[in-house]
This record gives C-alpha cells, sequence and structure tokens, in this order.
C-alpha cells in the first residue's frame, strides 16, 4: 500500500518512501543488539510516521 503524501497537523511528514521506512526498520533492528532504548524511539516513530500518512496526523508518544 503506498504512502500518501498528505501533510500532518502537528508536524510534517518526513519525505521517505515506504520502502526507506522498511530499510531503516531492518536497520534499528540491528541496532537493538547493542541500543535498545534507541529501537523503541524509533519503533514509536514509524508508527507515529505510519499514523501520519493514514490519518494525517502524530502521536508524540515516546
Amino acid at each position: 500500500m503506498p504512502c500518501l503524501a498528505l501533510p500532518c497537523l502537528a508536524l510534517p511528514c518526513l519525505a521517505l518512501p515506504c520502502l526507506a521506512d522498511i530499510l531503516i526498520f531492518y536497520i534499528f533492528q540491528l541496532v537493538l543488539l547493542f541500543r535498545q532504548e534507541i529501537y523503541q524511539i524509533f519503533l514509536t516513530f514509524l508508527l507515529n510516521h505510519s499514523n501520519c500518512h493514514l490519518g494525517g496526523y502524530y502521536k508524540l508518544q515516546f
């Protein structure tokens, strides 16, 4: 499913294609071996980024 290029109400979406999001996600899975906290923050960001594309808003919950 392609990302919708919709601006967010609170913060603008980062202009990253969905594929780039997925690649970054797997990179952070490797980082998980070293930095659990960074991974959790990124996972929250990834969910927020998806919500941004789908619903046009960010949930800033870190």
